[in-house]
């Protein structure tokens, strides 16, 4: 298990444990965000957006000196 397959694990879990609490959504609210992919038509006036949750973004770290690089 790598570690983002054990940070999704750790999150599910935690998010099954406090169903129907008060803090059911503090999994989102504490680690989560929404990315937003775009498409965009060079020659064409077409446009598509599509948000999507996430809990972890991956990266490049190869050749990098700092996550401001990886970014």
């Amino acid at each position: 298990m790598d570690v983002d397959e054990f940070c999704n694990l750790l999150m599910d879990r935690i998010e099954a444990n406090i169903k129907s609490t008060s803090d059911e959504d503090l999994v989102k609210r504490n680690f989560g965000g929404v990315m937003s992919n775009e498409i965009i038509g060079k020659t064409c006036p077409h446009y598509s957006e599509r948000e999507e949750p996430f809990f972890a973004v991956s990266l490049p770290v190869a050749n990098k000196k700092n996550l401001e690089d990886c970014l």
